[in-house]
């Protein structure tokens, strides 16, 4: 029996976070057998020395609440075996009760289940993170590097639950004739752009610096609706702080590759620059649309307006057949 039979069939993890956890593993050995020493190697030790202890944390109380759903399944069976070998109104009276019973720690479950599993992406995110070359020395943000190592990790794991994925790159949009910004401009602009694109993130959501002038939102779980209504309240944001942006955006689909995702999402920005005056466009996965010309209005703040604000009802049905805000 390998590693990935024990994680997987032991634990009844999917077989896709096992595999996860075996590479991570093999990359943290990888990494004790490299000949050079970072400075900063202690520090490294105590951060890899946390995520392994919240990963065994995890696997833990997944192992501990797969024992205590397998006797409530072993006493369901016995009172179904009864009610099979007893026939009478009284023995599925029992039957039903049990089947009432038993609804509720298995949906409590289910969501213990599916928080393991954000742990574990979120882990795995801190050691796709763990060595140097992944952060942007001026935001602090992963680079693209660290992006496109974080893309693989959250489209393996919605492909293993089917959930859905979308992202927004955004990027300050310069008119044509204005006089360009000096480099110190520009980085002060990404700095504030960052820091208030900041207070608008999820927990789960994750943003890295793409470009010279460019950012990007990993949004977990949220389909392209629901990034549109994002793009277009972080655009009036920004343009409240004087900042023209404009937004590309693109959602998950079935067998995608980072740079495929990326690529869609980065051609739709590109119509967006293209358009001018701070443009929100999407990838629809079959064609790119531009989103709803009032977006800078400030009744784009609940999800009721946001909902009518895309630009034609046929491109509404397209992007609501795709996805609903979550």
């Amino acid at each position: 029996m390998n590693i990935v039979s024990v994680w997987g069939g032991g634990f009844g993890l999917p077989e896709s976070v096992a595999l996860g956890a075996v590479a991570l593993i093999g990359y943290l050995f990888g990494r004790r057998t490299r000949s050079e020493t970072p400075a900063d190697a202690s520090d490294e030790v105590v951060r890899a020395s946390e995520i392994a202890r919240q990963l065994e944390a995890v696997a833990v109380a997944l192992r501990n609440d797969l024992a205590i759903h397998r006797s409530e399944v072993e006493r369901f069976k016995r009172v179904v075996r009864n009610a099979g070998q007893t026939p009478d109104d009284g023995a599925w009276i029992a039957l039903r009760d049990e089947a009432d019973r038993v609804l509720e720690p298995t949906l409590r479950l289910v969501s213990r289940v599916a928080s393991a599993y954000d742990q574990i992406r979120r882990q795995s995110s801190a050691l796709a993170r763990f060595s140097g070359g992944r952060t942007d020395s001026l935001t602090g943000l992963g680079n693209s590097r660290a992006l496109s190592e974080m893309l693989r990790i959250e489209l393996a794991g919605h492909s293993a639950t089917g959930g859905q994925l979308s992202i927004a790159i955004l990027g300050v949009h310069q008119e044509k004739g204005a006089t360009p910004e000096n480099r110190s401009e520009q980085q002060a602009r990404l700095l504030q752009m960052t820091e208030l694109l900041r207070s608008q993130l999820r927990d789960a959501d994750v943003m890295a610096r793409y470009g010279i002038d460019e950012l990007v939102v990993v949004m977990p779980h949220t389909k392209l609706y629901g990034a549109c209504i994002f793009g277009r309240r972080v655009r009036k944001l920004l343009g409240d702080a004087g900042m023209t942006i404009s937004c590309g955006l693109a959602q998950s689909a079935p067998g995608d590759t980072a740079a495929a995702f990326l690529g869609r999402a980065d051609s739709a920005l590109y119509s967006a620059r293209a358009k001018g005056q701070g443009a929100q466009f999407l990838h629809t996965g079959q064609a790119i649309r531009e989103d709803a010309p009032q977006t800078a209005s400030a009744s784009i703040e609940s999800p009721e307006i946001a909902e009518s604000a895309l630009q034609t009802p046929a491109q509404e049905a397209e992007v609501a057949a795709l996805s609903d805000y979550s």
